[in-house]
């Protein structure tokens, strides 16, 4: 290992519907239909948990009804760039195939953040490998992680709440703690997990509070940034207390909140700083060591679009509107709402009516509000019309009517249905609308070629070497299983363990403690793979 060599990786959920003919949802297809056509298609071994190890080094597998996938350890920003485009090209391709096969009318894969009508939340969860001291990560990266919303953001509304309450990540209304070691409950911004996967003293850095982005800048600088970070931390150059928050959950709450980027959270000096000046003390400490052995040749290309990135938001952050999400949805709503001849400024205000409404109604949905409150507005008496009567000051301090709250319910139904289809794989999806018409400039130089990924890992690491072996073992895959630091051979007693993240060429031995997992007899992992009755085991869920 070099001291500059670094290894990340995402994990992303993935929304997924199958609908007949009739336009109904079909329930009876699962996500497990999906990964076992996938697995048809591409190379892979059986994981010792349920889910496939494909030879292009990532891991496919379902969650709860979802697929979701791992990109694999890559050692370079625009390699996970690169992965995640080619991993959707896998499920797209799979999608098309399952469709046929369930004689459906189409199948959607979404890659979204927030669902408006479960209230739920989507992950995108990083991993970073680090060799430090835990205890120290969590102080000095907390600030880093409440600020870089700016540019990471995925964009949206908040589904914690009725209305339409714009923001920039619409994922931290869903953070409510400043460290845990939960991921799908009580969320923390600092995620405690420390499952390295790997031997040799690292530990594995698992990030929980980002979002899915489709904009490569955005992703590019979310995980290239991020790196540099952890990397200037653990080796004791970089000092997250100068920029600590007195509350890093509400910081996140204010910046979120905020698209002029221009609001100020209190520090524990008691100084008062914007999330980009807060960035700007990380990108700092990261350019003053350009040049060192310590840092990637890659490093200098995120630097540089982090500073222009920063300088806009500073400036003017409607500049963006062609390069990051949140900015790019934003234009796209306030076009949007322009058209239905609602102001932008006056949805707060309308949400605050409709929250009143909601709560007195005693209305349960969160999306299709709108044909159950028109029905308990035509109620003479009660509680609803209570509440229209104690509205009325606020309506006309914010120069509302009643008779534009039919044109606010539709608007809000229209915008929460664009952020859904923003969020849609293939050529449908709003993003990839608006990228095929030439309006956005978010591409990364040097994201390489996209189809090769599909079928080959990175270079260098064990992704190559775990990709080459899944590759090499196909004609007997039936007789394998994979994780992430090893393949066990079911017939002989033996493991080719992986467990140096950087290794190149590992070697079979007779099984050792690296086997820790129990027997998973391969009928079982067909069993799984067709959905059939059965609690899997705990997912390992990213790459180390």
């Amino acid at each position: 290992m070099n001291l500059a060599d670094l290894l990340f990786g995402l994990e992303t959920e993935y929304g997924f519907a199958v609908f007949g003919r009739a336009g109904r949802r079909c329930a009876s297809t699962d996500a497990d239909a999906l990964v076992q056509i996938a697995g048809e298609r591409h190379p892979h071994l059986f994981g010792v948990e349920p889910g496939l190890f494909l030879a292009n080094g990532s891991r496919l597998y379902a969650d709860a009804g979802h697929p979701e996938l791992s990109t694999p350890e890559c050692s370079d920003p625009r390699e996970v760039v690169r992965y995640t485009l080619a991993g959707e090209r896998i499920l797209l391709a799979a999608a098309c195939e399952l469709k046929e096969r369930a004689g459906a009318d189409r199948v959607q894969l979404f890659r979204n953040n927030v669902d408006y009508a479960s209230g739920a939340t989507w992950g995108c969860h990083e991993s970073y490998l680090y060799r430090s001291d835990p205890a120290r990560m969590a102080p000095e990266l907390i600030p880093h992680l409440a600020s870089r919303i700016v540019y990471t953001g995925a964009g949206g509304f908040d589904n914690t709440k009725i209305g339409l309450l714009f923001r920039l990540s619409p994922r931290a209304a869903h953070l409510r703690r400043e460290v845990g070691a939960c991921s799908t409950h009580e969320r923390a911004l600092y995620h405690s997990k420390d499952e390295p996967l790997c031997a040799g003293g690292y530990h594995r850095l698992h990030v929980i509070a980002g979002e899915s982005q489709f904009s490569q800048l955005g992703a590019f600088l979310k995980l290239g940034a991020t790196a540099l970070v952890v990397r200037l931390i653990e080796q004791g150059v970089c000092r997250g207390d100068a920029v600590a928050l007195r509350s890093p959950i509400h910081a996140l709450q204010a910046f979120a909140g905020d698209p002029t980027c221009r609001r100020r959270a209190a520090g524990r000096d008691g100084s008062l700083r914007t999330a980009v000046e807060i960035q700007r003390h990380y990108l700092q400490a990261a350019e003053a060591q350009l040049g060192h052995r310590m840092l990637p040749a890659w490093a200098e290309a995120v630097c540089r679009a982090w500073r222009q990135v920063l300088d806009q938001l500073e400036e003017d952050p409607s500049s963006l509107s062609d390069r990051l999400d949140w900015a790019i949805k934003l234009a796209v709503f306030r076009r949007r709402t322009a058209r239905r001849g609602v102001a932008w400024e006056s949805l707060p205000a309308w949400t605050h009516v409709l929250r009143r409404l909601k709560a007195a109604a005693r209305l349960g949905t969160r999306v299709g509000i709108r044909d159950s409150l028109r029905a308990r507005l035509r109620e003479p008496l009660g509680p609803v019309i209570d509440a229209v009567e104690k509205l009325e000051r606020h309506m006309g301090q914010h120069g509302l009517s009643w008779e534009r709250l039919d044109d606010f319910l539709a608007l809000r139904a229209e915008l929460l249905e664009a952020d859904v289809r923003f969020g849609e794989l293939g050529a449908r999806g709003l993003f990839e609308v608006l990228d095929a018409g030439g309006a956005l400039a978010h591409r990364v130089d040097g994201i390489g070629d996209v189809p090769s990924a599909v079928t080959d890992p990175p270079a260098g690491g064990r992704a190559a070497a775990r990709g080459a072996w899944i590759r090499r073992l196909q004609p007997e895959r039936q007789h394998y299983r994979c994780r992430w630091d090893a393949i066990f051979d079911d017939r002989v007693p033996r493991t080719l363990a992986m467990g140096d993240p950087f290794g190149t060429s590992p070697v079979w031995s007779s099984r050792n403690s690296v086997w820790r997992a129990p027997r998973i007899p391969i009928a079982e992992l067909f069993r799984r793979l067709r959905g059939e009755p059965g609690e899997p085991p705990e997912q390992e869920d990213l790459p180390f």
